[in-house]
C-alpha cells in the first residue's frame, strides 16, 4: 500500500524542509492595528501603544520594562539578554555578548532589532500591535550546532504584586502568590549522605548497583521469635533489591537474610526501642514485601514483654509488660510523611493512602484503638519523637530521607530520632534505600518547569501591575519546534522577585538561516481571552464530526472507556455479550508478542489470547451489541526481547539517532532495555504503521484506533537522516496521527495542542489530579504544594473539549469511587473502568451500571461542547459550565450546600441544565436525606424519567 505520510500539505526530506516559507513576516499583530510610537532618548528605546509601553536597552536590546497602561507601574523586567542560544556541547551565545543596532519602521510599526557576533546573527522584529509586541526572530548560526532559543531569556515580577501566574502544565494550573514566596513550591531533597545513618547508628550499608537484580529471601537467626508463619511461608515466594544491606555488625536483630546480607534489620541504639530498616531500594513490586514485614513486627511489638536495652532501661511499670498492658497503653501510630521532591504525576511507591489502608484494616489495631496519624511537618514529628510512651511507633514511609524545617535542623532532628528509639520508641525506616541519607526541607528558591507537561505554549500573568500573557504560533503545515517554559522566584521576602523563562528546542546548522516561531505578547487583556486568541492563530479548529462519522461522535459521547483485561479472547467476547450497556470497548492484550512487546508488529494475536477468528469476532460482537471497538496499538517504539519480524528483517536504521549517532532505549518499569525510540519520518516506519492500520481499518475494522505514546512523547533530537532535521522527532510522532486521522477515528495517551485538529480522544493529562486514593502511586498537585498555592485553570479544556473527548488514562486512570467521579465531571471528562471477569462480583456490577447511567445521561450534554466557565465556588468546591449544563463538584469530605433547597453529598456532585438533574446528593427538594441519593432525572422529548439509588459499594 502506498503511505500517505508526506500529503501535499506535507514536507519533503532534506534541510529544505525545515527552512519554513518565510511567511511569518506577514503575520498581523494581534488585534487592529492602532498609532504606535517609538523614540530612542539616552540608554532607552521606547515603544508605546494606547494600551501599552515597553522599554528596551539601546545599548543591548534587553527588556528594561513592560507596562500594561491600564494598571500602574512596571509589570514585568527584563535581564540583561533578551534571548539566549543554546549550543550542542558548547558555549551558549548571549545577545549581550554581540554588536547591537536598531532601526524603526513607523510606517510599518515596527522595530528591528539585529544582533551580530562572531557566532551568531540574530535579527528580531518586533511589530507593534495594538494589543501587545509580536516578536519575530530569525537565526543564522556562524558555528556550532543550535539546540535551544531561548526568548525571552528571563522576565522578572514583583511577587508582592502578582495575584496569578497562568502555566500550561498538563491541563493547565494557576499559581497564585503563595506558590512563589518561601516554602511555597514544595520541598527540595538536601544530602546528608552516609553522615546521617552514621550519627544515627554509627553504622554504614553496602553500596551495590542501584539496578540490581532481586534475590531470594532466607530466614535470620532471629526469624523464628519474631516473625509468623504466614510471613515465614509469603516470604519463600519473594525476591527483593538487597542493594543497601548493613556493611557492619552494629545490628542487634537479624530476621531476614539475603546472599548480600541483612534485608530486615534492627537496632536498639543502646535503649529499650527498636529501629527497623531494609537493606534495599524498594521498587514498585515490593510493596506486599514492604507492609507484611511492617505489620508482622509491630503485631509481636505490641504483644511482647519490654526488654531492657543495654544503657537505657524502661521505667519502673514498662518493663516486662507488653505496650497493648501498659497503665496507659499507647493510643497512636505515627505516619511520616512528606511533600514529594518530584514532579506531578510520577511515581512513588506505597503512597500515603497505601500505608493508611493497610494499617487501618489489622485487626489488632482495631481491637486496640490506635489512631494513625500523618505526619507531614517537622514540627509535628519533633513532637512526636518526645513522646515515646504516647506513640506505640514512627513508621517513616520516605525512601532514604526525612522531613526537616532547614538543613540547618536536620542534624539535630536526626538526634531526635535517636534519643526517641534509646527511650523505648519504635522507629520504622520502611521506605528503604540507604537511611536518613537526605532531608526533605521546604524550598526556599522556588524553580519549576513543563518539562513535556505542557499541552500549549502559553503563559499569562496577573498582577496589581496589570495582565500579560504570552504564546507561540505555529501553523498546523509547520515542522513543530516543540517548547518549554520554567516559572521561579527568589530574593528575601520583602524584595521577592518572580521569574519566567521560555524556551524552544529549536534545531539549527551553520549558514542556514532559521525562522523561529512567532511569539505574541497581549497585554491588558484576561488570560482566558489571549487563550482563546492563541487557538485561533494557531488554527485548531477541526471538531469532533470533522474526524469522525456524527453517529460516532453521538455514540461516543453516551459510552464509558471499558478496559477489558482477560486471559482469553473467548472470554473478552462472552463480557461484550453479556454487558447491559453500550461501551467503548478497550483491549490490549491480544497483542501478537504481548503487551510492549514485538512492536510495530501486533497482529496477529497472542496464541494464548486466542486465534485470528476470535479476534474477528469479537470486532464483530461489538458492532452487535452496540459498542464501539477501540484496540491498544503503540506505533512510536519498537521492541526487543524478542524483537518482531519487522525489527528483525529491517535492522536498526528506522531508529532514532541522538546527536553523537547512539540510540534512544526505551524501558518502562523494568532495569533493562525494552526497545529503541524510532525515527517516524523513516519509510519503513511509516510502512509498518500503514500495516498496523490496514488491519484495523480493512481486516479487523474498528470504531477508534489507539495510538499509544502518540500524544505522550517528548522532544527529543533525532539525527536519523531520513528526518528533515535533527529537531523533527515530535513533528514526525504527530504526523503519524495527521496521516492515520484521514481513514479511522483515533485516540492516543496524553495529548497535545498540535493535534487536536486529528485525535477524536485524549485520555490522561490526569495522573497529577486525579485522586484514585488509597492505591493511587503517583504524585498530586495536592501532595506537592499547599492548598492555597495553585488551583485549576483547564487551559486544554478550554482549547479544546469542544473538539476532542477527554477521558482518564485508557491503562490505569479510572473512575474508582466517588471523589474520583465527581472531579472528572466537573473537569468535563468521560467516565471509565476496567473488568478482568465476565462474572464480576455484585459490588463492581453496580458501580458499572452506576457509572454507564451517568455517563449516558451527562455525556451528550458536556462531552464535545466548550467550556464557557471554570471557577471555585470555595477550596474544594468547583463549578463549570458547558453551555445550559452546569456542574459542581464538591470535593470535600463534609456536605455543601448549593441553596436552601439543595445539599451535595460528601465528595458528591450536581449536575443540572433545562432537561437534566442529576448528582450525589444529601438534601434535594427542600428535604434532607437519610443517606446519600444517586439520582438522574431527565427529560426525554416532552415525559420526564428518573433513576434513584442509595449509597455505593466501594469500588476496587
Amino acid at each position: 500500500m502506498k503511505s500517505r505520510f508526506f500529503s501535499a500539505s506535507g514536507w519533503s526530506g532534506g534541510l529544505a524542509g525545515w527552512v519554513v516559507v518565510i511567511g511569518w513576516f506577514f503575520l498581523s499583530p494581534a488585534g487592529t492595528n492602532a498609532a504606535a510610537s517609538f523614540r530612542a532618548a539616552g540608554e532607552d528605546l521606547r515603544l508605546e501603544t494606547p494600551r501599552w509601553a515597553m522599554t528596551l536597552d539601546a545599548r543591548q536590546g534587553a527588556i528594561r520594562a513592560i507596562q500594561d497602561r491600564a494598571a500602574d507601574g512596571v509589570l514585568l523586567r527584563g535581564s540583561t539578554n533578551l534571548w539566549i542560544i543554546e549550543r550542542h556541547r558548547e558555549a551558549e551565545i548571549a545577545a549581550s555578548a554581540q554588536a547591537f543596532r536598531h532601526s524603526w519602521d513607523a510606517a510599518r510599526e515596527e522595530l528591528s532589532l539585529e544582533f551580530d557576533g562572531p557566532d551568531a546573527s540574530v535579527a528580531i522584529v518586533c511589530a507593534a500591535g495594538p494589543a501587545g509586541p509580536l516578536w519575530k526572530p530569525q537565526v543564522r548560526l556562524k558555528h556550532g550546532v543550535m539546540t535551544g532559543w531561548r526568548f525571552p531569556a528571563a522576565l522578572e515580577f514583583e511577587v508582592a504584586d502578582l495575584e496569578e501566574f497562568v502555566f500550561p502544565e498538563n491541563l493547565g494550573l494557576a499559581f497564585t502568590r503563595k506558590f512563589f514566596e518561601p516554602g511555597g513550591s514544595g520541598v527540595q531533597r538536601q544530602n546528608l549522605g552516609a553522615a546521617g545513618w552514621r550519627l544515627i547508628a554509627n553504622d554504614r550499608c553496602q553500596m551495590r548497583p542501584v539496578d540490581d537484580e532481586g534475590v531470594a529471601l532466607k530466614p535470620g537467626k532471629d526469624a523464628a521469635e519474631w516473625l509468623p508463619q504466614w510471613y515465614l511461608q509469603e516470604m519463600s515466594r519473594w525476591k527483593v533489591v538487597a542493594n543497601r544491606c548493613p556493611a557492619g555488625t552494629a545490628h542487634d536483630l537479624s530476621l531476614v537474610e539475603t546472599e548480600h546480607g541483612a534485608w530486615l534489620s534492627a537496632y536498639r541504639l543502646g535503649g529499650w526501642g527498636w529501629l527497623f530498616r531494609f537493606g534495599g531500594m524498594l521498587r514498585e513490586s515490593d510493596t506486599r514485601p514492604q507492609l507484611a514485614s511492617v505489620s508482622a513486627t509491630l503485631t509481636r511489638l505490641y504483644l511482647a514483654p519490654t526488654v531492657a536495652g543495654q544503657e537505657v532501661n524502661p521505667p519502673t511499670g514498662f518493663a516486662g509488660q507488653p505496650p497493648a498492658r501498659w497503665a496507659i497503653p499507647p493510643k497512636r501510630i505515627g505516619l511520616v510523611v512528606s511533600r514529594p521532591a518530584g514532579r506531578p504525576g510520577t511515581k512513588q511507591n506505597t503512597g500515603p493512602g497505601v500505608w493508611l489502608a493497610e494499617l487501618q484494616r489489622l485487626k489488632w489495631i482495631k481491637e486496640a484503638g490506635l489512631e494513625i496519624v500523618v505526619l507531614r511537618e517537622p514540627a509535628a514529628l519533633r513532637q512526636a519523637l518526645a513522646e515515646p510512651r504516647q506513640w506505640f511507633a514512627i513508621i517513616n514511609t520516605l525512601a532514604e530521607s526525612f522531613p526537616a524545617e532547614t538543613m540547618d535542623q536536620a542534624r539535630s532532628l536526626l538526634a531526635d530520632v535517636r534519643q526517641f528509639v534509646r527511650q523505648g520508641g519504635i522507629w520504622w525506616e520502611a521506605g528503604g534505600g540507604y537511611p536518613f541519607y537526605s532531608a526533605l526541607a521546604p524550598r526556599q528558591d522556588a524553580v519549576f518547569r513543563t518539562a513535556n507537561r505542557d499541552f500549549c505554549d502559553f503563559a499569562a500573568l496577573r498582577s496589581r501591575a496589570g495582565q500579560w500573557a504570552l504564546f507561540g504560533i505555529q501553523k498546523p503545515a509547520d515542522i513543530y519546534v516543540p517548547a518549554e517554559a520554567e516559572i521561579s522566584a527568589r530574593g528575601p521576602a520583602d524584595k521577592r522577585r518572580g521569574g519566567y523563562t521560555h524556551k524552544f528546542h529549536a534545531y539549527g546548522r551553520p549558514d542556514l538561516s532559521l525562522p523561529l516561531p512567532p511569539q505574541q505578547m497581549i497585554l491588558g487583556r484576561a488570560s482566558r481571552e489571549a487563550l482563546a486568541e492563541y487557538g485561533q492563530r494557531n488554527e485548531l479548529i477541526r471538531g469532533l464530526t470533522d474526524k469522525a462519522k456524527p453517529e460516532t461522535v453521538d455514540k461516543l459521547k453516551r459510552a464509558i472507556l471499558l478496559k477489558v483485561a482477560t486471559r482469553q479472547l473467548t472470554e473478552t467476547i462472552r463480557i461484550a455479550e453479556e454487558l447491559k450497556f453500550p461501551v467503548l470497548f478497550h483491549i490490549a492484550e491480544y497483542l501478537r508478542g504481548g503487551f510492549d512487546k514485538q512492536y510495530p508488529d501486533h497482529l496477529p494475536p497472542n496464541p494464548e489470547m486466542g486465534t485470528p477468528e476470535d479476534l474477528d469476532r469479537l470486532v464483530k460482537v461489538c458492532r452487535q451489541k452496540g459498542h464501539l471497538f477501540m484496540p491498544y496499538t503503540n506505533p512510536t517504539w519498537w521492541c526487543v526481547n524478542p524483537k518482531g519480524p519487522t525489527f528483525e528483517r529491517e535492522g536498526e536504521a528506522p531508529l532514532s539517532r541522538t546527536l553523537e549517532g547512539g540510540l534512544y532505549p526505551e524501558r518502562y518499569g523494568a532495569n533493562y532495555t525494552q526497545g529503541y525510540s524510532i525515527c517516524a519520518w523513516h519509510p519503513a516506519v511509516r510502512r509498518a504503521n500503514d500495516v498496523t492500520r490496514d488491519q484495523f481499518t480493512r481486516q479487523y475494522p474498528v470504531a477508534v484506533l489507539f495510538q499509544d505514546q502518540v500524544g505522550a512523547r517528548g522532544h527529543k533530537f533525532d539525527a536519523n537522516p531520513a528526518a528533515p532535521h535533527a529537531g523533527a522527532y515530535l513533528e514526525g510522532i504527530h504526523r503519524i496521527a495527521r496521516v492515520d486521522s484521514a481513514y479511522v477515528p483515533l485516540g492516543t495517551e496524553d495529548g497535545h495542542d498540535r493535534l487536536i485538529n486529528y485525535e477524536v480522544i485524549f485520555a490522561g493529562l490526569s495522573w497529577p489530579w486525579l485522586p484514585n486514593r488509597p492505591g493511587n502511586p503517583h504524585v498530586l498537585y495536592e501532595d506537592l504544594w499547599p492548598a492555597d498555592a495553585w488551583r485549576h485553570e483547564p487551559l486544554a479544556l478550554f482549547l479544546a473539549h469542544d473538539k476532542v473527548l477527554f477521558y482518564h488514562h485508557d491503562l490505569g486512570g479510572f473512575i474508582r469511587n466517588r471523589l474520583d467521579l465527581s472531579i472528572s465531571l466537573v473537569m468535563g471528562y468521560g467516565l471509565s473502568w476496567w473488568t478482568r471477569s465476565a462474572t464480576p462480583p455484585a459490588g463492581e456490577l453496580d458501580w458499572l451500571e452506576r457509572l454507564c447511567r451517568l455517563q449516558a445521561a451527562i455525556g451528550p450534554r458536556c462531552a464535545g461542547r466548550a467550556l464557557n466557565d471554570f471557577s471555585y465556588l470555595a477550596p474544594q468546591v468547583i463549578r463549570s459550565r458547558w453551555g445550559d449544563l452546569e456542574i459542581i463538584a464538591n470535593l470535600n469530605g463534609s456536605p455543601w450546600k448549593v441553596d436552601e433547597a439543595t445539599v451535595i453529598a460528601p465528595e458528591g456532585f450536581l449536575a443540572r441544565s433545562p432537561s437534566l438533574e442529576a448528582g450525589i446528593l444529601a438534601r434535594r427538594a427542600a428535604r434532607d436525606l437519610a443517606e446519600p441519593q444517586w439520582l438522574i432525572r431527565e427529560r426525554v422529548g416532552a415525559d420526564w424519567s428518573e433513576w434513584r439509588a442509595g449509597p455505593e459499594t466501594p469500588s476496587r
